[in-house]
């Protein structure tokens, strides 16, 4: 099987397969499986539902998403290549880490013609 040392020679779709099979297809800080429907409580926690349960969310208010995992690869993995910098996050999750996580670039003022 291949690990997370081996993603620089890997297809980006064989990389998002590995660290989901590697997470169990779960976003790291809610739980939430990929491809999952459900709404998150005014808590922010995660509540899967079945469609009986759908129906009755939708019925009494509740935003229903489907849950799309996205694969993130934070600054420090280009330079240690550990798999605890990979993270595998919900798009709540995704937006949160990338704003805490941003790669500062430095900025190149467009030259005048």
């Amino acid at each position: 099987m291949k690990t997370i040392k081996d993603l620089f020679s890997m297809p980006h779709q064989d990389i998002r397969t590995l660290v989901l099979k590697q997470n169990n297809y779960c976003c790291q800080e809610c739980k939430a499986t990929n491809n999952s429907q459900g709404y998150f409580s005014e808590s922010g926690l995660w509540n899967p539902c079945d469609k009986f349960m759908l129906n009755w969310a939708r019925q009494n208010g509740y935003n229903i998403v489907t849950i799309h995992l996205n694969v993130l690869l934070s600054p420090e993995f280009f330079k240690s290549h550990n798999s605890a910098d990979v993270r595998l996050l919900c798009r709540k999750h995704a937006a949160v880490w990338k704003n805490t996580n941003r790669v500062k670039l430095p900025y190149a003022a467009p030259e005048k013609r």
